[in-house]
């Protein structure tokens, strides 16, 4: 209510654990829907999608809370591969429909050697094996644009961040993907 009392539309997706999304926007919301589609017993609040009225038309705008995936040796890395298998499908399905779209959220990935300090201690890490780094890869060659990376190479600026102390603990996220 506090933050609906400073004029912001707030739509959440949630639950008792640690998965959830919202969106809060100045704008009101057009038509909105969580979950991401393509396993329907999925019950993690991982996904919540709405689009906004813009005065040069539609936006679509996606918030996303990607399976973090730790221990790469369990059923948990499974299903943050098939997870962004699923997610790879919706934005080839979004994009087909020519709507601006933008992917917002924790993408649990580190996409490049660059974007940690020390590299070597992420090889075993669910984030920054080849499989999870390629699928990041392959929604970039749908045509999307990390946000941060047309803006500056420069070293010391990454799209990659840790909130929990040493390697090996870290939930991060990257700037919007955006059509």
């Amino acid at each position: 209510e506090a933050i609906e009392a400073l004029g912001y539309n707030v739509v959440t997706h949630g639950q008792k654990t640690l998965k959830g999304v919202e969106r809060l926007w100045k704008l009101p919301f057009g038509e909105t829907r969580s979950g991401l589609a393509g396993e329907d017993e999925d019950t993690h609040a991982r996904f919540l999608e709405g689009v906004v009225t813009l005065k040069t038309g539609v936006l679509r705008v996606a918030c996303l809370y990607l399976p973090n995936g730790n221990p790469p040796q369990t059923d948990k890395y499974t299903y943050k591969l098939k997870w962004m298998s699923r997610l790879l499908e919706y934005s080839r399905q979004r994009l087909k429909t020519e709507e601006p779209l933008i992917l917002a959220g924790d993408f649990n990935v580190i996409p490049a050697a660059r974007d940690v300090h020390n590299p070597a201690a992420w090889v075993n890490d669910a984030l920054f094996r080849p499989a999870t780094r390629a699928s990041f890869q392959s929604l970039l060659g749908l045509g999307l644009t990390d946000a941060l990376r047309p803006v500056t190479d420069a070293p010391g600026h990454t799209p990659f961040w840790a909130h929990q102390p040493g390697p090996g603990h870290a939930h991060q996220g990257l700037p919007p993907l955006h059509s």
